[in-house]
């Protein structure tokens, strides 16, 4: 998985946090390694992107309704 720097800054004390949380649910040290799966696996919602409208390729004449205005 690749992140930004910036979101991967920002996930780090949450993943630490949960790392916590795992242990004392488990009664053992899970590390940080087990936690950051975990995390990115169950818990992390990908922030979702999303395109400009004219990014987008040009609609074909066969997509617009029949009675579209020439």
């Amino acid at each position: 998985m690749k992140l930004p720097s910036s979101e991967a800054r920002a996930a780090w004390p949450r993943i630490l946090e949960h790392k916590w949380y795992i242990s004392e649910r488990l009664g053992r040290d899970t590390g940080v390694r087990v936690a950051a799966i975990d995390y990115f696996e169950n818990i992390y919602v990908a922030p979702r992107v999303y395109r400009r409208n004219d990014s987008l390729p040009p609609r074909l004449r066969m997509m617009y309704p029949l009675n579209w205005a020439d």
